[in-house]
C-alpha cells in the first residue's frame, strides 16, 4: 500500500461495489465521485 498523503483533501473518487436494498441512483460498478467541503477525502 502507498503511504497516506499529508495532506487531506476534498475529493474523492471510486467504485460503487454494492448497494442496499433501497439504493435507486447508484449501480455496482458505477465510477462516483465528490468534490466538496468538510476537508478530509480518506482512503480505505
Amino acid at each position: 500500500m502507498e503511504d497516506i498523503p499529508t495532506i487531506l483533501g476534498f475529493e474523492a473518487a471510486g467504485i460503487v461495489q454494492s448497494v442496499g436494498a433501497n439504493v435507486q441512483n447508484f449501480n455496482i460498478g458505477q465510477k462516483v465521485a465528490y468534490a466538496t467541503a468538510p476537508i478530509g477525502a480518506y482512503r480505505s
